[in-house]
């Protein structure tokens, strides 16, 4: 009898060896995935989640960056540091095939002891729920400094009043959700220039957001527009919303309409605004460049062309004294990173990197597992001395999309968009 028990026990300790999974580091499984396939592995590094996907997550020990962000060289072809930047953020991941991990989970939230089957080459599958944790403020305000005024840049993802067209909301009860976030996302940010991005032409779409904006506050931010000159129509445009208390817009808006064939020419625009309190002055350009697919439609070209209309555009209003200041700072969604020809043609014309200056490790975009900024800021080097900070603001990016308006009933601020904002302080005459 005591023969037999002993052999049960000794079994049952061999089956709890055999199940144990092996403890390992994330760096020593990146290079001997093979070895390990059809085991059981507890992950010691903690990982992060750098993408999510809706069959599985993407997970790093630190959040991937995308290479086009970094990668000094892009402007003149093939670049050495673009590949090694491929090579890293490839060996730094993996892929983890779970169950349905719900619409709270975001980009960046981290888990630390990951137990999980590798199954291929940096693929791993979970049989439980992994236990996340949450970053913490994740959309904490910045500092930004002694600024007496607060500058935001925000992408709100094709905001259209006209329900039914090629974007945007498609019924009232989506665009009604649509509303809500984005306004009390941009009243959150509390700023006294609002310079928009994807918003639909004409007075219409951007009116309603105001008067949202004035009844979220009860009145006691007064909230104005400015008219650019546009008629109403299913179109993307930029648009401009100031407190009224705090800043006036002056001199005429100006356009960059070299090219009134293409729709494009309403993405692209200058306002003049004054501080009431100061007196003192300077030229905000909102500006959307074409996006990315793929096609030569969509490349490089046509955003070093959409620049071109910018510089025109700058140019014809500086040698007629439109607002005769040389005080310029131009923000908007880019739809390229940094080190792209784009970026690196307008800096070649004497404009000045503000985020790579105040915050050159952020982002304000995740795509595809990988980070970084499309919605940028540069500035004249006049104006690039008053600019106290700028930093994101993370209400949107790292949000599972299923918080968007077209997902279910949440109403919240998160993921009002797919871009993050970015605040910027200014201190005029500093």
């Amino acid at each position: 009898m005591k023969r037999s028990v002993s052999i049960f026990l000794l079994a049952l300790i061999s089956l709890a060896c055999v199940a144990r999974p092996v403890r390992i580091s994330f760096d020593s499984l990146s290079l001997h995935w093979n070895d390990y396939i059809g085991q059981q592995v507890e992950i010691t590094t903690p990982l992060r989640i750098s993408g999510i996907f809706y069959d599985s997550l993407l997970l790093s020990p630190e959040r991937l960056m995308v290479p086009e962000q970094y990668a000094e060289g892009l402007a003149d072809g093939d670049s050495t540091r673009y590949h090694e930047l491929v090579r890293y953020n490839l060996a730094h991941s993996a892929r983890l095939c779970t169950r349905f991990y719900g619409y709270k989970l975001q980009t960046g939230n981290t888990v630390r002891g990951l137990r999980a089957k590798v199954t291929g080459d940096r693929i791993l599958l979970s049989a439980k729920q992994p236990r996340f944790r949450q970053q913490r403020h994740l959309d904490a305000l910045p500092d930004l400094g002694d600024a007496t005024l607060r500058l935001c840049q925000a992408n709100i993802q094709n905001f259209f009043a006209d329900l039914g067209g090629y974007a945007g909301a498609k019924t009232e009860a989506e665009f009604e959700r649509q509303t809500a976030k984005i306004a009390k996302g941009l009243t959150y940010l509390d700023a006294d220039i609002y310079a928009l991005c994807e918003i639909e032409r004409g007075p219409k779409t951007i009116s309603l957001l105001v008067d949202a904006m004035n009844r979220m506050t009860r009145g006691k931010k007064q909230y104005a527009w400015v008219d650019l000159g546009f008629t109403d129509g299913d179109s993307i445009s930029c648009g401009y919303i100031y407190r009224a208390d705090h800043v006036r817009p002056y001199g005429a808006p100006q356009v960059a309409v070299h090219d009134p064939s293409s729709h494009y020419h309403y993405r692209f625009s200058a306002c003049g605004f004054e501080e009431l309190s100061s007196g003192e002055r300077f030229v905000l350009s909102a500006n959307h460049l074409r996006s990315k697919r793929g096609r030569p439609s969509y490349s490089d070209s046509v955003r070093v062309r959409n620049m071109d209309s910018i510089l025109v555009m700058i140019d014809r209003f500086q040698d007629q004294q439109v607002f005769g200041d040389e005080d310029l700072l131009l923000v908007g969604d880019w739809n390229c990173y940094r080190q792209e020809r784009p970026i690196r043609y307008l800096l070649s014309h004497g404009y000045e990197d503000v985020l790579g200056h105040f915050d050159p490790d952020g982002y304000s975009y995740v795509y595809r597992g990988t980070s970084g900024y499309l919605d940028q800021a540069f500035a004249s080097p006049t104006m690039m001395r008053q600019i106290t900070a700028a930093h994101p603001v993370h209400l949107c990016a790292d949000f599972y999309y299923s918080l968007g308006y077209k997902r279910g009933s949440d109403l919240t601020m998160h993921r009002y968009s797919d871009h993050d904002p970015v605040l910027i302080g200014i201190r005029l005459g500093k």
